[in-house]
């Protein structure tokens, strides 16, 4: 996870199932990074020492400025779609998927 003292923007953001899902990123709007993080919210937490939970993986590439939404047939899968790569070929599949009950 990012140093606590670095600002994130052009993050993608989305609630689903009393968890909040952050995904990529840049880092004082240079580094760009592929972090996929969730916080729980389902019962009390303390805002000055948050317990994000770290997903992150090296199927979605660095990116920044993508849109994450919740769909599906009972709304329990995660679509992020679009964005900005630092990837010189400039590859990024078009849509990915993310089922957060089973982590695939």
């Amino acid at each position: 996870m990012s140093n606590d003292t670095e600002t994130t923007v052009f993050t993608s953001a989305t609630y689903l199932d009393n968890k909040l899902f952050i995904l990529g990123g840049s880092y004082n709007g240079i580094n760009i990074t592929n972090e996929f993080l969730y916080l729980d919210v389902s019962g009390p937490f303390n805002t000055k020492d948050l317990l994000w939970k770290d997903l992150s993986n090296d199927i979605i590439p660095p990116h920044n400025g993508a849109i994450i939404v919740v769909g599906c047939v009972n709304n329990n899968t995660l679509f992020l779609y679009g964005g900005n790569t630092n990837n010189i070929s400039g590859s990024m599949a078009l849509v990915y998927m993310f089922d957060p009950i089973n982590n695939t």
